[in-house]
This record gives C-alpha cells, sequence and structure tokens, in this order.
C-alpha cells in the first residue's frame, strides 16, 4: 500500500531553510550529512529528555508517540470530540498537511500548541526586535515551526481559537530533586532516538518544575501575516508553492546564498567519489556559479571568518580568486592588537591566487611568545557538557559541567610528559567542584605559563567560580582564589579581573602569527595540527619512531608505544585523530579508527554539537543511555585517550612553533 505524502512540519522546517531541500530530503542517492548524525545531536542537545519531562507536566495527557501517520490522524480526531484533552504527539491532518504538535491541549472552545524546545527561555522573554519589525533571528526557526503548526490547527478547526505556546527551560529555576536526568534515558532504535521514562516517575517525583511555558500569538501572528518568505511571499502563499513542488517531485528554483555555506547536502569529495549524489552542487551548477570544471575550487564560503559573503554574491563573485582586499577592509579598523582579521583574510585570498601552498609565520610574533613563557609550560584541555536537566538538587538547566581534563608539560630542556588527567564519568554526580580541585593540584607545583586553545576553558571556570559562589563549600573561597589567579573575567561579567598567570590562548597565537593552506581557513586544532604536521621536517623525524607511551621517552597515561606520525600512499601525514583505537561492539562510531573522513567532521565540527562533539557526546552515552560495565569502561578508556590527544596536540604545535622561533 502506497503511503500518503505529506507536507510536515519537519519538511517545512527543511524547506524555510532552502526549497531545494525538499527534493533532495527523501532521497537517498543524495548524501545528507545531518541524517547521519540525528542521535548524536539529539543526545548532545538533550531535547528528547526534555520532551519527555514535558510529559511529566501533563499527567492526564494521552501519548500518541510511535502510532503511524493515519492511526494518528484517526485517534486524535477522535480524542478531541471530547470537551477538555490533553495530547502528545497529536496529528492535525488538513489536505496535504500535517503536524503533530508536541503537546495539545483542548479546553472547551480553545486549543492551545504547545512546542516543547531544548532551549532556554530569553533573558527578558522578548522574540521581537526592539523596533518591533521582526522576530529576532535566534528565534526565527521556533517562531516560524509554531506558525506553521498554528496555521494548519487554523485551517482544521474553523471557529475555534488557537494559542500558541513554546515550553522551554528555565535556567533561572533550580531542581529540588536527585537524580532527575536518570530518569529519563535515551536509546536509538533503526536510526531513531528514543526516551524511556524510568517507572514511578511523576509530577510530584520530579519536584520543582523546570519548564516554562511562554505564549507567542503576537509573534506567530506576524509571521503568518506580515512575515516574507522566500520568493518574496508570505506564509500560505509559500506552502502553497512548496506543496505543489513536493507532491510533484519537482525541484524548486535554486536559492544561492550565504546559507549555502552550511548545507547538508554538500558532501566532501570521498562521498562523492562513492556515487552519492551532492545536491550542493546541483544547486550551484544549475543556478550557474559553477560548471564541473571549478566544482571543487574554493569558493567564497571557504575564508575564515568573512560575513559579506552574500554581498559578494549579490555581484557574482563567488570564488575565492575573485575576491579583492577592497572587498575585505572595515569600513571601521578593529583596535584590538594582533594581525587584523582581514590582513589574515587577504593572506589566505593570496596564497589561493598564487597556488602558494607555503605556510605564513611571523617569526618575530612567535619570538615575542617564547621570550614571555615561564616555564614549565603546561598545556591543558577541557571536556564539558551543559545538561537541559539538572543532574542534582540545586543545579540549574544548561549549567555547565565539566567532566575531564589532560594536562601535559614541557619543561626548558624540551622534555615532555603526560602529567596528569581527571575524568567523571558516574552518573547523577555533579563533578565540577572535584575537577578544580584536580586541575588546581594539578597545575600549582610551580608558577609556568598555562596554555589554553580558544577561550572555551577559560569560560567554563569562570562558570564555575559562579557555582561557587553560590554553593557554600569548606574551600570555595580558595578554589575561587585558585580561578581567578589563571583566568580573566568574560565580557558578561561586571568586573574586570585577570589573575597573574592568566592562561595563554594558543588559538590567538595561531591568529597572529600563523596560516597554513592545508588549513582551508580553519583554525580549528584538529585542522591546524594534520598541517602542521605535514609542514614540518622536525615533527616527521621525532614522532616517527614508537617514542610516546606508558614505557617510552616520552610519558603518557593511556597509550602504549604510538607512532603517531604515519604516511599514507601519497606521503601525507595520516591525522592522529584517526588513529585513536576503536570501540567495540555497536557504540563505535565515536572514536572508531575506521570511521570515515566524514564522519569524523560531523563529530568535531558539527555546528550542532559545539565545544568537542565526540566527547561531549561520548558522555551523554554515558549518562543517558544503558549499557554494560564493559562498554562503559571501553567508553571511559576512549575519553582519556581522546583528550589526551588534544593535549598532545597543543604540544606539537608549540614544538613546531619553537623550531621556527629557533631557525
Amino acid at each position: 500500500m502506497k503511503h500518503k505524502r505529506y507536507l510536515t512540519k519537519s519538511r517545512f522546517k527543511t524547506a524555510y531553510e532552502c526549497p531545494r531541500k525538499l527534493f533532495y530530503l527523501d532521497r537517498p542517492e543524495y548524501g545528507n550529512k545531518n541524517k547521519e548524525n540525528e542521535f548524536l545531536v539529539a543526545l548532545a542537545q538533550g531535547g528528547h529528555q526534555v520532551g519527555a519531562l514535558a510529559k511529566i507536566y501533563y499527567p492526564k495527557g494521552i501519548d500518541l508517540e510511535g502510532v503511524g501517520t493515519e492511526e494518528a490522524i484517526a485517534q486524535t480526531e477522535e480524542l478531541l470530540k471530547n470537551e477538555d484533552v490533553t495530547i502528545f504527539e497529536a496529528a492535525l491532518n488538513h489536505g496535504p498537511y500535517l503536524v503533530r504538535v508536541d503537546v495539545l491541549e483542548k479546553v472547551g472552545k480553545a486549543i492551545n500548541l504547545i512546542e516543547v524546545k531544548a532551549k532556554s527561555i530569553p533573558d527578558d522573554d522578548r522574540f521581537f526586535t526592539k523596533k518591533k519589525d521582526g522576530i529576532l533571528s535566534k528565534w526565527e526557526e521556533y517562531i516560524v515551526d509554531i506558525a506553521f503548526q498554528t496555521w494548519v490547527a487554523q485551517l482544521k478547526f474553523n471557529g475555534l481559537k488557537i494559542i500558541p505556546y513554546l515550553l522551554l527551560a528555565d535556567k533561572e529555576t533550580r531542581a529540588t530533586v536527585d537524580g532527575l536526568h536518570q530518569c529519563f534515558k535515551i536509546s536509538e532504535v533503526n536510526g531513531r532516538s528514543r526516551v524511556t521514562t524510568k517507572a514511578g516517575t511523576n509530577i510530584e517525583s520530579v519536584g520543582t518544575r523546570l519548564l516554562k511555558t511562554l505564549e507567542v500569538a503576537d509573534e506567530v501572528n506576524h509571521v503568518i501575516t506580515d512575515h516574507i518568505f522566500p520568493y518574496g511571499m508570505n506564509l500560505q502563499s509559500y506552502v502553497e508553492h512548496l506543496t505543489n513542488d513536493f507532491l510533484e517531485g519537482n525541484k524548486s528554483e535554486t536559492r544561492l546564498s550565504s546559507l549555502c555555506k552550511n548545507c547538508e547536502f554538500k558532501i566532501s569529495h570521498s562521498m562523492k567519489k562513492d556515487g552519492t549524489k551532492s545536491g550542493f552542487d546541483e544547486c550551484w551548477i544549475e543556478g550557474k556559479r559553477l560548471n564541473e570544471a571549478t566544482i571543487n575550487d574554493p569558493l567564497i564560503f571557504d575564508l575564515w571568518n568573512f560575513r559579506k559573503s552574500e554581498d559578494l554574491l549579490a555581484i557574482n563573485k563567488v570564488f575565492l580568486t575573485q575576491i579583492t582586499k577592497d572587498d575585505l577592509i572595515p569600513k571601521k579598523e578593529s583596535a584590538k592588537a594582533g594581525l587584523p582579521s582581514y590582513e589574515r583574510q587577504w593572506i589566505q585570498v593570496q596564497k589561493v591566487k598564487d597556488k602558494d601552498t607555503a605556510p605564513y609565520i611571523d617569526k618575530e610574533g612567535l619570538a615575542d611568545l617564547f621570550r614571555s613563557v615561564k616555564y614549565p609550560l603546561h598545556l591543558i584541555d577541557f571536556e564539558t557538557s551543559m545538561a537541559a536537566i539538572p543532574f542534582h538538587k540545586g543545579r540549574r538547566p544548561y549549567e555547565q559541567i565539566a567532566f575531564q581534563f589532560s594536562h601535559h608539560i614541557i619543561t626548558e630542556a624540551g622534555e615532555i610528559t603526560h602529567q596528569d588527567q581527571y575524568i567523571h564519568v558516574e552518573p547523577g554526580i555533579f563533578p565540577n567542584f572535584d575537577f578544580v580541585r584536580a586541575l588546581r593540584d594539578s597545575l600549582s607545583k610551580d608558577e609556568g605559563t598555562i596554555f589554553r586553545f580558544a577561550d572555551h576553558e577559560n569560560t567554563v571556570l569562570r562558570q564555575v567560580k559562579r557555582q561557587l559562589e553560590a554553593t557554600p563549600s569548606e574551600d570555595a573561597d580558595e578554589l575561587i582564589e585558585f580561578i581567578r589567579t589563571i583566568t580573566k573575567s568574560t565580557e558578561k561579567e561586571p568586573v574586570e579581573e585577570k589573575g597573574h598567570r592568566c592562561m595563554v590562548d594558543l588559538r590567538k597565537i595561531v591568529l597572529d602569527n600563523f596560516y597554513h593552506p592545508l588549513t582551508g581557513g580553519s583554525n580549528s586544532i584538529k585542522k591546524v595540527i594534520p598541517a602542521v604536521l605535514n609542514e614540518s621536517k622536525f615533527l616527521q623525524e621525532k614522532y616517527s619512531k614508537p617514542i610516546y607511551g606508558k614505557n617510552t621517552k616520552i610519558k603518557s597515561l593511556n597509550f602504549e608505544a604510538m607512532t603517531w606520525l604515519q604516511f599514507d600512499t601519497h606521503n601525507n601525514v595520516i591525522d592522529p585523530y584517526k588513529q585513536l583505537p576503536p570501540l567495540h561492539g555497536e557504540k563505535q562510531s565515536l572514536f572508531d579508527a575506521e570511521s570515515s573522513e566524514d564522519s569524523l567532521e560531523r563529530l568535531f565540527n558539527n555546528p550542532q554539537i559545539k565545544d568537542g562533539g565526540a566527547a561531549m557526546t561520548a558522555w551523554a552515552r554515558l549518562q543517558f543511555t544503558e549499557m554494560t560495565d564493559q562498554e562503559r569502561t571501553e567508553i571511559k578508556d576512549a575519553l582519556l585517550r581522546y583528550c589526551e590527544l588534544d593535549t598532545l596536540a597543543m604540544v606539537w604545535l608549540l614544538e613546531y612553533f619553537k623550531e621556527i622561533y629557533k631557525s
């Protein structure tokens, strides 16, 4: 029996980003990076657990989750004959339109549509811009989503009052029970995420309500009546246009824009070589911006930190080679020290134009660095998470959780040691204060310079500082003072502070003093390190021997004798992250050495899983999924190796910079 095709809310959301995506979405011959990562994103973000918690707040709700479409439509119709009823995953169908509503409440002649989101409420409950002329961009996708649901409900229930709501996490509310997150375990069944709620979990047992309901009728009315959709259409016209193309199987007109940069149908060369089609390529070829000869040429999207792509596309500039320096120079230059952003961008453009594969290096800048450091050098990396549902009584949604660090040391004589590590993986325990105690003990043996890579470690420690200030303990003052010593205040803090031993940002050193064409404009350490290893003969010679391990020259806490620098058939250095030992069993995709380049890219760089996607997702599995003791041990060991490699990568970077500085 052929299933009826509907324009669902998930398809509508995808088409709002780009109408052409509807054509690619249901066709398996087109590569889709998001589709292969849905479970990992759901696990890291906690959306399904929030949805399960929301159901607890409506104890009389009737759950249609998992019920097939046609049966769910029929059951919803029958249930809505009641005067008052609450339905989870209600199926509202009008013609070719179908929406599954997270929570639908019918109260007499009114229907409340409640969309549950794993997102915290705005600080001032505001969704409109200050000028009231549109929806704030960070809320636009959510308001458009509930607006589509509202529009379908208005068509279906002529005469009933439809009231839209968002149900969001309230960061100002503290949990009043321990172990709440353990009530909602997540699993993957046939590629889909499913939450199992612990038996006995009810509205009394979950304590204080952590989710807040906000009415968004004004915002939804604005979207339905005044919001401009693609092709300059209003909501109704756009939906009708989409429906016609979708049901007929037609490709919508290409809409080439800066949004194409993160298109899920933009796939890697290796996927295309396997015969998978690229929707991105098709769009840009049909839009006459690319052809078969230029399909792999660097695009303006590849330019680091560039925010004027839309302006250049408007004048038909597509490739990096078409950019001039005038395109980059800002109207007002920044007063910040270091290499200006536009100068770094221009270095990238020039190297593409000149087909120059040599790195840009500011030796004097690196000399300044090494003249200012104090040995021994300490290199640290954190792995963290932000859980939507608090672990502990007294904690709030989306508080920072620091569960792991790695610490390498380099002496002035060049001796390298993996000095220390910390990991906390037991479910249900808030680790932050023990984390800081262990970090303090590890770093307080001397006054050597501490390096981090990017702002993450500083931000995390400042957040833990605020947690300590709000949570009395015997050593809170001591831990707060330690944090002050090695950090600086963030922009959101009212008082400016900078410790005398403030961590040095190695990423900032890279931005000011180094660029390699092999990074493709990225400054992620996952991109910088392969470029450095391919460039440095010194590192190649040193680490192409098994000198790194528990009983070798360079001491490791987690690896046996490792030959980190190995070469492929083209004599290029193999990415060290691909050498991490694999996990076994069904959970192997996180750190599997056989994972494809695309899988690694999704885990490390997916914009939906930030701040160390692979580690955060692995840790979320330890917290939220059922597994054996062996699986738990394997994931813990994999996390230790992964984090150790992060600080070893920082070692390599400093060794390379010192080699250049002294040459």
